[in-house]
């Protein structure tokens, strides 16, 4: 396969990180190994051949699966960065009503509290900065 690992974007829309090649254990086939880069991340995998083929849409013929340029997986990793940060910081924020309050996990859930804020505010700086 002449394709490498990294994140690709299918025709529709969604990214998808190409972990790599496999063959299947019975037919020898090859199969493509990858990761959801939405949602719950599953794993998933299909033919290699279906992965590098050509679909139709409105009557050109594009990739299936096409690789991410530098600039669009940097802009996909600070999405899914801030996605993360923001689940994160909503459990520690609601953890924080639960601990007494002078507490060393009190403080140490305070501080991340404080750093995950930080990390979004310069993610959505960075993406405000793109546009």
């Amino acid at each position: 396969m002449d394709e490498k690992p990294g994140v690709y974007r299918h025709y529709k829309g969604n990214r998808y990180e190409l972990i790599g090649f496999a063959r299947h254990s019975e037919t020898r086939e090859a199969m493509a190994i990858y990761r959801a880069l939405y949602g719950e991340r599953e794993l998933w995998v299909r033919p290699a051949s279906m992965w590098s083929e050509l679909v139709e849409v409105d009557g050109k013929q594009v990739k299936r699966f096409a690789l991410v340029g530098e600039a669009e997986k940097s802009r996909a990793e600070r999405a899914e960065a801030h996605r993360s940060i923001a689940l994160t910081l909503s459990k520690c924020e609601k953890a924080l009503t639960k601990l007494r309050e002078g507490s060393p996990q009190h403080t140490l859930t305070q501080r991340r509290i404080a750093a995950f804020r930080l990390a979004l505010e310069l993610i959505e700086r960075e993406q405000m900065t793109e546009c």
